[in-house]
């Protein structure tokens, strides 16, 4: 039954993640927020005053943060050549049950495939000071490989992860979708603040 639970909230996740790789095949800027100031390496500090989330990003690139019921979403692109480099979903309620089975060890889980999908693996990682989870594998729902961190306060927050840039998998280039640049994207990664 606890399988089935997290099973279920793995889906959910899965579901989310699929949205975020349409999205990524289909950037779209519109909404593009802007920064409330530029920092001492010249780049621009994106502040999410109701969540208490921060970063740094290139001057150059483009935020756009996508509204949706209970969540939200929030994009870092460079417009140049539309590769994304920071994907973070923002859940207003994180008392969902199956989502807190997630936060439940022992540790690492390993959740048996289904269908299409790979053995995804949740394991508990620590994210720029913040204790939390991670979990990885081949979601068939979204026809993508997922690698993500997830961190519990009074928000769920999803921090995607480029899997190609993180070792998962393999990169295979597909026209129109660049990798980012790893040097960049790293930074921006080690930039991310999240209120406790």
């Amino acid at each position: 039954m606890q399988q089935k639970t997290i099973l279920g909230a793995i889906i959910v996740v899965v579901l989310i993640a699929g949205g975020f790789v349409v999205w990524k095949l289909q950037v779209d800027i519109r909404g593009t927020a802007t920064a409330t100031a530029v920092t001492n390496s010249g780049w621009k500090l994106y502040q999410d005053s109701s969540s208490g989330l921060s970063f740094e990003y290139p001057q150059s690139f483009a935020v756009t943060k996508q509204d949706r019921t209970g969540s939200y979403s929030i994009y870092v692109t460079d417009p140049q050549t539309r590769a994304l480099y920071l994907s973070v979903m923002v859940v207003n309620d994180p008392s969902q049950p199956g989502v807190s089975k997630m936060f439940t060890g022992p540790y690492p889980k390993k959740i048996p495939p289904t269908g299409n999908s790979s053995t995804i693996t949740i394991k508990q990682r620590t994210f720029n000071g913040l204790k939390g989870i991670e979990y990885y594998g081949y979601q068939s729902e979204g026809h993508s490989y997922s690698d993500a961190f997830m961190y519990k306060n009074n928000h769920l927050w999803e921090v995607s992860f480029d899997p190609v840039l993180e070792g998962r998998i393999t990169y295979y280039p597909q026209p129109g979708i660049p990798l980012p640049d790893k040097d960049t994207y790293e930074k921006i990664l080690a930039s991310i603040k999240i209120s406790p």
